[in-house]
């Protein structure tokens, strides 16, 4: 498969659970990542069967994952980021996240939580609909930082069995 022109390695995945997203996928067997490092392509260790946690994107019928997202070992999470996933991530889904790379941007809108890549709230938090009905992040404060933000809008816990470079798009 190629994404824009460029060279993609197809990874062949065990989805054990879906936090948020890819309802629209059926059956997910394989996620994609471009080949090159500068395109913000991941590697992922295919040979020893471990878990991660990954957020990704459908392009054109076939999840992508990326550099910027979350590509994050399931045993390097805090007791913490857990319990975000499996108890507090759903309150959020009436949230929109929004990306932002420089220290000036805002939230637009009181359903909107804005993700800084490094930020203790966006590494550590889950973006959800505080009583006042604004969206807010929301961390536990005894929580250790490890750096893996929560912004994109897929996310699920899967194993990694195999991996190709793909030439193709199907």
């Amino acid at each position: 498969m190629r994404l824009y022109g460029a060279k993609t390695i197809e990874y062949k995945i065990k989805l054990i659970k879906t936090f948020k997203g890819f309802d629209k996928v059926d059956n997910i067997q394989y996620v994609y990542t471009p080949f090159d490092d500068s395109l913000c392509g991941v590697r992922l260790d295919a040979e020893n069967k471990v878990q991660y946690l990954l957020s990704g994107y459908l392009w054109n019928e076939k999840v992508m994952i990326e550099l910027c997202g979350v590509n994050e070992l399931w045993e390097n999470l805090s007791l913490s980021q857990k319990k975000n996933l499996k108890y507090r991530y759903q309150k959020g889904c009436e949230c929109q996240i929004r990306d932002c790379y420089t220290s000036t941007c805002r939230a637009t809108s009181a359903n909107e939580c804005v993700w800084y890549p490094f930020s203790r709230e966006s590494l550590q938090g889950v973006c959800m609909k505080r009583t006042n009905g604004s969206c807010n992040w929301y961390t536990e404060k005894s929580d250790n930082v490890r750096q893996n933000g929560m912004g994109q809008t897929s996310m699920g816990v899967l194993e990694v069995s195999e991996h190709k470079p793909t030439e193709t798009l199907q």
